[in-house]
């Protein structure tokens, strides 16, 4: 089975980035594959290639924007890749990053699972390794 691990940022700008700056230190560490799932909100109203360079610390990055011209479009691929999503197993959301941040939990442990999938706001894991390009 191919290891499968997700980052899900959610929020503004400065959270996402908190978000991706820990799963990314995190599948650095380990030297595993890492997939980005950016979608534009009421928060953030911006595609990730706007506001970034492609980085190497992704195996693959699925952006959904919502376009009026092409609404269609978004809700079919948005809805495939939930349900691709779902098959993965369980999604850790974003308040339950915030309780197991509080209650001190090792998230270096999650490397050893075969997948997971986090949608965060939250720096979940601090380490002083550098990764944005603006």
């Amino acid at each position: 089975m191919v290891k499968m691990h997700i980052i899900e940022p959610a929020g503004g700008l400065c959270n996402r980035m908190y978000a991706i700056h820990s799963a990314a230190n995190l599948a650095r560490t380990f030297n595993c594959p890492l997939t980005l799932v950016w979608e534009e909100s009421s928060e953030l109203g911006a595609r990730f290639d706007q506001l970034f360079k492609p980085s190497a610390a992704f195996l693959r990055t699925y952006e959904f924007c919502k376009n009026r011209d092409n609404l269609a479009q978004y809700l079919r691929r948005k809805i495939i890749l939930s349900l691709f999503l779902t098959r993965l197993g369980p999604k850790f959301q974003p308040l339950q990053i915030k309780n197991m941040v509080e209650d001190g939990f090792d998230f270096e442990s999650l490397v050893h699972r075969k997948r997971f999938h986090i949608k965060t706001w939250s720096l979940f894991l601090r380490q002083p390794i550098g990764l944005f390009s603006l």
